[in-house]
């Protein structure tokens, strides 16, 4: 399925990431509760959920589209949710693409 777009969604109660095919379709979707804690360990539930998203797409995606509450800094590629104190300035799109290039 190289041709499914991953959605990410980054909540103050969830984070969730799914799979939408060339029709619209959502064809996998997973959601774990936002922790408590660090940036790191916030990070950790993003970074597993896309992992096994890129499982179910056969490792590939043709794209990636991320939801977050504000302040985004597009040009930074960084996120400062205000429901998540611990991602000020949060690397968001260099975590991604690590992950998904």
């Amino acid at each position: 399925m190289a041709t499914a777009t991953l959605a990410i969604d980054i909540g103050g109660t969830k984070i969730a990431a799914g799979l939408v095919d060339d029709e619209g379709v959502l064809v996998h979707q997973a959601k774990l509760p936002t922790p408590d804690g660090d940036a790191d360990a916030i990070w950790a539930i993003v970074e597993s959920l896309v992992a096994e998203a890129l499982s179910a797409a056969g490792g590939a995606v043709r794209g990636v589209g991320i939801a977050s509450a504000g302040p985004i800094d597009q040009p930074a590629g960084t996120v400062s949710p205000i429901n998540i104190v611990e991602w000020n300035r949060f690397p968001i799109v260099d975590r991604v693409s690590a992950i998904v290039d």
